[in-house]
């Protein structure tokens, strides 16, 4: 079972400059890097009930949230 379950937090996907935005094409770049790392993406409530009960995650987990 992984002990680590990486949460990426964004809060827009902007062209602004601010630190809270995030650019579109640089948020497909980092998709394309997490797939090609093998990462699989959970939605944040199907991590909570598999963690809730205590069920193995996929190997290379991460959940992303907006």
């Amino acid at each position: 079972m992984t002990s680590r379950l990486p949460i990426l937090m964004l809060h827009a996907l902007d062209e602004q400059r601010a630190p809270t935005c995030f650019p579109a094409a640089g948020f497909e770049c980092a998709l394309a890097r997490l797939s090609a790392a093998r990462y699989h993406t959970l939605r944040f409530d199907e991590a909570a009930r598999r963690l809730s009960r205590r069920e193995p995650l996929p190997e290379r987990a991460v959940v992303l949230t907006f």
